[in-house]
Parts: C-alpha cells; structure tokens; sequence
C-alpha cells in the first residue's frame, strides 16, 4: 500500500517527506508480498522507505517515517529497529537489529 507524506494510515506513525515532490511515499507491505518476500522478521509488514515510485527530493532524499512518544528525563529507553537493505536483483546485502 502506497502511504502518501503526512499518512497516519500506520498506527502510531505519520510518513514524513518533502511536500514540493510528487508522488513521494513510503510503501507499507505485508511479508506476504509478491516484491520482497520474507522482509520482516516478525513476518507481518515493513516498509520501503523508497516504495515504488522512488522519488527523491532536491537532496536526494527519500521519504521516511517519525513516531512521537513521551519520555521522563533520567530515565533509560530501548528503541529497536530491524533493517534490510535490500536490491531486487538479489537477496538482501543487509539485515539485523539496530538499538
């Protein structure tokens, strides 16, 4: 599914990208899909950040995704992202765990 800049089809999160550039999303698709199989490691969905339409903007870059939630300071957090970087040629080069 194509998320347009400024969707909050995602629950919790809001695609983020540069307004002036057509057609710029990101794609949220199930592990089930017929591009990237096996993209998740929970196999549910992922994210292609550069979904189908590749836009960059002026800077080259592309869109991407931000989530706000409420801290205390002094307190400790554990943020987890699980990366693929991935050519379609090919299996993907990458793929772990970022905290």
């Amino acid at each position: 599914m194509s998320l347009p800049v400024d969707s909050t089809t995602m629950p919790g999160w809001t695609v983020v990208g540069d307004r002036k550039v057509a057609d710029q999303d990101v794609a949220w698709a199930p592990n089930s899909n017929a591009f990237v199989s096996n993209g998740t490691t929970d196999k549910q969905f992922f994210l292609d950040l550069t979904s189908a339409n590749d836009k960059q903007s002026s800077d080259g870059a592309f869109s991407g995704v931000r989530q706000t939630f409420a801290t205390a300071a002094g307190k400790s957090y554990e943020l987890f992202f699980d990366i693929m970087v991935s050519n379609q040629d090919k299996d993907p080069d990458f793929s772990g765990l970022s905290r």
